[in-house]
């Protein structure tokens, strides 16, 4: 029959609901002659996340620094993510310290972003910010998600005024406008009660045709 490869082992991992599943078949990977990538920690980390396994996450790390200790900023960024959605959002944060700190391993846009939606578990406008700046600071232009994890920040930390310039910064970079992106802008006016900013910006969220469907 047909052997898998690395990417029919990526879509499976992908797709498998179970973390026990996910873990079986990046083990497997090395015992049929396949070298694991960054992807394949990065789902194997995910799968984890999801399945409250997160005892796993850090042994997945130490593995991945082992076959790689330059890259993998996927991996990094998916642990940081899985940290803060268990609510363990300082041990997330701190990761990323590491990463930044290190001699050998640079953050890139994929753990500055996990990191700043990091700082909306943690209620950490200030730091949020700070990485924002610091991202661009090493030429690394900010995307979609970027925009969208701060403005998360700024929904649960009721910084409304942050809404409106991330939005018009968003649109000078000719990022698409999305759903996600007006639902936490309308939620941090909504507990800053500013209901003519919520307004206006329904307005232009139905002017746009946009809603969870077309996400």
């Amino acid at each position: 029959g047909v052997r898998p490869d690395g990417l029919a082992y990526e879509a499976a991992m992908r797709a498998v609901r179970q973390w026990r599943h996910a873990l079986d078949m990046l083990a497997e990977m090395p015992r049929r002659g396949l070298t694991p990538q960054a992807e394949h920690y990065r789902r194997a980390i995910t799968a984890c996340a999801c399945g409250k396994a997160m005892r796993f996450v850090a042994l997945l790390l130490a593995d991945w620094r082992k076959r790689d200790p330059i890259g993998g900023d996927q991996v990094y960024a998916a642990a940081i993510r899985g940290y803060a959605y268990d609510s363990q959002w300082r041990r997330g944060l701190e990761l990323f310290q590491r990463v930044q700190s290190s001699p050998q391993v640079r953050p890139g846009l994929h753990s500055y972003s996990s990191a700043i939606a990091a700082c909306a578990h943690a209620n950490d406008p200030r730091y949020a910010l700070e990485l924002f700046y610091a991202m661009q600071s090493d030429n690394i232009p900010p995307d979609s998600l970027a925009y969208d994890s701060l403005l998360h920040v700024a929904e649960a930390s009721q910084r409304w005024g942050w809404t409106r310039d991330l939005l018009d910064a968003r649109n000078k970079m000719g990022i698409p406008r999305s759903f996600t992106m007006y639902h936490a802008a309308l939620n941090a006016c909504r507990r800053s009660k500013r209901w003519d900013l919520a307004l206006q910006l329904f307005s232009q969220m139905q002017a746009s045709d946009l809603s969870p469907n077309h996400e």
